[in-house]
Parts: structure tokens; C-alpha cells; sequence
């Protein structure tokens, strides 16, 4: 399985992507728009909290190969980053 990189991490002075998406569903999409996984907050998600998922159990083995990552709409990261 390949792994998945969240970007999620805020550096001051920019932007949080995570805001406005805290209670989003996470959706995992194969580059070929595929959904391999769509998961809904127990809580408002954070950095720490999409790092620490085990995506490797959730996801299986359907993640070979690229993918990306959303919360709802917004692109939160990638096998490619």
C-alpha cells in the first residue's frame, strides 16, 4: 500500500485548510476519481487526527497505487506529495 501525506500542517502565516472543513467527511479518491474511502468525524478533525488514522487497516488493500485526499471538497493530501 502506498502512503498517503496529509498537508494539512499549518506554518505561520498560512492558511489553514482544515478550517471550514473540521467536520467534513475525509474521502480517500484513486486518481481515477474512484472513492476507496469516505470516513465522518468523531470530532472536529485536526493534523494530529488525520496523521494518527490507521489508514493502512481502514484502506486495506485498495490503495495501490496514487490517490488523493479530501475533507468534503478540499484537497488535504496525497500519495504524490
Amino acid at each position: 500500500m502506498s502512503m498517503l501525506y496529509f498537508v494539512t500542517d499549518c506554518r505561520p502565516g498560512e492558511p489553514c485548510i482544515i478550517e471550514g472543513n473540521e467536520h467534513a467527511p475525509l474521502i480517500v479518491k484513486s486518481l481515477q476519481g474512484e472513492e476507496l474511502l469516505k470516513l465522518a468525524p468523531t470530532q472536529p478533525w485536526t493534523h494530529e487526527l488525520l496523521v494518527s488514522l490507521p489508514l493502512r487497516e481502514l484502506l486495506g488493500e485498495t490503495l495501490d497505487g496514487a490517490a488523493n485526499a479530501y475533507l468534503g471538497e478540499q484537497w488535504v493530501g496525497s500519495t504524490e506529495v
